[in-house]
Parts: structure tokens; sequence; C-alpha cells
């Protein structure tokens, strides 16, 4: 996790999409490249336009350090 903390700290728009991920209640609709960007990375599931942790462990982990 801690990789991906430091690849999201150099990608300014792509650590906001992924805050706005893990601070939502539910699922979320991001921008489509961040959102290819953060399912290529593992980091998040899709459900047709709506994103989401990919595990709950991420999700409060990257609440924390983000």
């Amino acid at each position: 996790m801690r990789r991906h903390l430091n690849i999201l700290n150099e990608n300014p728009e792509l650590k906001a999409a992924f805050r706005q991920v893990v601070n939502g209640r539910v699922s979320v609709q991001i921008d489509s490249i961040q959102s290819h960007k953060l399912y290529s990375m593992g980091l998040i599931t899709r459900d047709g336009n709506k994103v989401m942790p990919r595990y709950l462990l991420y999700g409060i982990y990257f609440q924390e350090y983000l």
C-alpha cells in the first residue's frame, strides 16, 4: 500500500480522485481516465460508471494517509 501511496502523492489529480472514492459513503463517479488508472493499480472496483475501493482495508488506510 505504501507503493500505491507514493504513486498517488506523485500525481495530484489521481490522488484527488482516489480521495473522493475513499471518502465517499457510497459508490462515486469520477473521471474515466482517473478511474482507469486506479482500476489498473488494483485500488478500485467498478460498477458501471460508479467506483468504490476494492477492499475495505484500502478505504481505511487511504482515508488516513491521503
